[in-house]
């Protein structure tokens, strides 16, 4: 509970539209089903119509 209250309380958070963050939690090796999920939500793909593989290229 005091970890909730922190955050709650902390005015600083991090922006999740973040390049960088974004690319740290869904942009690596591993990443994918974070990815997918991500995807098909925002795209708004459900079923049949949705998304069912991705793969993160390596960058350079």
């Amino acid at each position: 509970m005091q970890n909730q209250n922190y955050k709650t309380k902390n005015k600083e958070r991090l922006n999740p539209l973040n390049d960088y963050l974004f690319m740290k939690y869904m942009g690596e090796k591993g990443d994918e089903e974070q990815l997918l999920a991500f995807l098909n939500a925002v795209l708004q793909k459900t079923g049949r119509n949705g998304i069912i593989s991705v793969e993160i290229c390596p960058r350079h």
